[in-house]
Order: C-alpha cells, then structure tokens, then sequence
C-alpha cells in the first residue's frame, strides 16, 4: 500500500471528469459536481495550509483542542491513526 500521497498541484480536467497532477490521474469523478472536483483538487493545499497551523502550536499536555484534532487528520492523511 501506497502512504504517500501525490504532491500537489492538483487541477480539474472538466472534459474528462479528472482531478490530475500533470498528466497523472489522481482520480475520476463519476458525477458532474464541482463542488466535489473542487474540494479534492484543493487536498494538497489544505494539507500544507494546516501543517502550517499546527506547527504554529506547541504540541504537548496543554495542547489546544484544535490542534490536537489538526494533528490527528494530518496523521490520518499521512498514513497514521
């Protein structure tokens, strides 16, 4: 199993349905919903922007809820629990 995941950029190929990082596939929309397109060609982005926030926050027992919560989607992401 793959654990890393394509970097970014990510664009929509409206003609085809395709989210795509150059010429590689990252997935294919089955329904016409630019919403969807939008929110799955924005991950990499949304993936850097909360690293960014998170490494902003110390990490420890007085962690603040929303870090602690960031943390654990980045590791989701990542590969992680």
């Amino acid at each position: 199993m793959n654990t890393t995941h394509t970097p970014g950029p990510w664009k929509i190929d409206t003609m085809w349905g395709l989210i795509k990082h150059g010429s590689e596939e990252i997935c294919a929309l089955h329904s016409d919903n630019s919403a969807n397109a939008r929110l799955i060609a924005s991950a990499p982005k949304l993936l850097e922007a909360l690293k960014d926030l998170v490494s902003r926050f110390p990490e420890g027992p007085y962690e603040g809820e929303f870090s602690a919560n960031a943390r654990r989607v980045i590791a989701s992401v990542e590969g992680g629990k």
